[in-house]
């Protein structure tokens, strides 16, 4: 790990929400818009503007469809606004499947398993992510549905442990899902379908994020200093990731004398499309996985517009194409820059702003519409790494 690297929740919490934003449509094509955002999509309603408190996909929930949890609330009645329960559990436990969890603000200590589908809402107040779960085990929430169906998770942070999800046919959509000081993986996946958008996974013990089979996308995900990697597929159906940042995983040595066997992300899968994303000072025991590493590359994979900062010559082994390069970093490739230096806000505090618009290094297929902040990229235009500069 970086050493006196600070990382401070409130940080954390503003990379969480800032790409809280629709969903993206699926891409139109080689040649055509990448990832516009769906006109259906578009926001209808906000927390304030709901009698319930809950807007969901564009839409005001009802008031008597949601349960209530508040620290000051009291685990004998039907959870509800007026009266809402103290603990998570008793409000799963009352509530109409699939359940909709409205939690307060404030900490709550409780570990949590899923045998259903259910929707989870933290309280996001002014930005922040301001519902904390401090469960005493990890993992802190425990997906096991008992057939298939989606668990959402919306502006909820988990301090000091992380979200497993086991299951064919499970879907975890997190949004503005925050996993800090994790002691395992911060989200472990087997067989499940994971989506996350914005949100920050920092400072585990181990992976950052490890799904074996499932697929997985990333859009506008911080994933920094975990310390045994980043981001690790293996046997996926289909890897996305885009908008996102990987920056000081991994080590290249540990206290046992082993470091971590992959850096910023190792890939597995039989699609992937990394693309537009930013990657910095990841580390690994072998300078060739510090930053991407993949296997089984298939003819449809792209591994374009990244910004890469690496001190290892050979620390990508991924087919990038139209990225910039910084540092000893090499690549294959011919379409690729290489600079000396590149500027960054403040990494320490998890800021990985560009100081400065990156050159072209055009011609590229379209980037993303979407960047880490949700700003639009022009069409037609190149953008690299995760910040489209103002």
């Amino acid at each position: 790990m970086r050493a006196g690297l600070a990382v401070t929740f409130a940080a954390v919490a503003a990379a969480a929400c800032a790409y809280d934003r629709p969903p993206l449509a699926d891409d139109a094509g080689a040649d055509g818009p990448t990832d516009a955002p769906s006109a259906d999509a578009a926001l209808a309603c906000t927390p304030s503007s709901c009698q319930s408190g809950v807007c969901l996909d564009g839409a005001c929930v009802e008031d008597g469809a949601v349960v209530y949890v508040a620290t000051e609330g009291v685990d004998d009645g039907q959870c509800r606004r007026t009266a809402p329960c103290r603990t998570i559990a008793h409000a799963l436990a009352v509530a109409s499947e699939p359940a909709i969890v409205a939690i307060g603000p404030g900490s709550f200590t409780e570990a949590i398993t899923l045998r259903a589908p259910a929707t989870l809402i933290g309280d996001d107040r002014d930005g922040g992510t301001a519902t904390l779960l401090r469960p005493t085990v990890d993992p802190g929430i425990r997906i096991e549905l008992e057939g298939a169906g989606v668990v959402a998770l919306r502006d909820l942070s988990l301090v000091g442990a992380g979200v497993s999800c086991q299951g064919i046919g499970t879907v975890l959509d997190g949004r503005g899902l925050v996993v800090v000081d994790s002691r395992r993986v911060g989200v472990e996946s087997r067989d499940c379908a994971i989506a996350l958008r914005g949100g920050a996974i920092v400072e585990g013990e181990l992976q950052g994020l490890d799904l074996v089979r499932g697929s997985l996308e990333l859009r506008g995900v911080v994933i920094a200093s975990n310390r045994r990697g980043g981001v690790r597929t293996r046997e996926a159906t289909a890897v996305v990731v885009t908008g996102s940042v990987l920056a000081d995983n991994g080590e290249p040595t540990s206290p046992t004398g082993t470091g971590s066997p992959f850096g910023g992300a190792e890939l597995v899968a039989a699609a992937v499309r990394f693309v537009g994303n930013t990657l910095v000072d990841n580390r690994a025991a072998s300078a060739s996985d510090a930053a991407l590493r993949c296997e089984g590359n298939g003819d449809g994979d792209a591994y374009d517009n990244n910004l890469i900062m690496s001190e290892f010559a050979y620390a990508v082994t991924c087919p990038i194409t139209h990225s910039v390069l910084v540092g000893a970093i090499e690549a294959p490739g011919g379409t690729n820059r290489v600079f000396d230096q590149v500027e960054l806000v403040d990494p320490e505090g998890l800021d990985y702003h560009l100081r400065a618009p990156l050159p072209s290094t055009a011609p590229a297929p379209p980037a993303d519409e979407l960047d880490l902040d949700g700003q639009p990229r022009p069409l037609g235009s190149l953008d690299v790494g995760a910040d489209e500069h103002p």
